[in-house]
């Protein structure tokens, strides 16, 4: 599981998690975090993502997902 201070970072960054897909996601943003990712990266590799500007939607997986997996989370959760 991800540490207090990776749990803080997600929530104050405005992420919810989504048990159903084990992904961290902010709509405003356009970022999704897959669990296994946050849990296995330090808290430092976290904050930069969290604080990299993107304009499009990005998956920080640890292995990318299929543009399937990628089409379903955009069409169920985009704006």
């Amino acid at each position: 599981m991800p540490t207090d201070e990776k749990d803080r970072l997600l929530e104050t960054a405005g992420y919810h998690y989504r048990f159903d897909r084990m992904i961290y996601l902010n709509r405003d943003t356009k970022k999704v975090f897959s669990r296994s990712a946050v849990e296995d990266h330090s808290a430092e590799w976290l904050r930069e993502r969290l604080a990299a500007h993107t304009t499009d939607w990005t998956f920080y997986f640890n292995d990318s997902p299929s543009p399937r997996i990628r089409e379903a989370i955009i069409a169920e959760f985009g704006s």
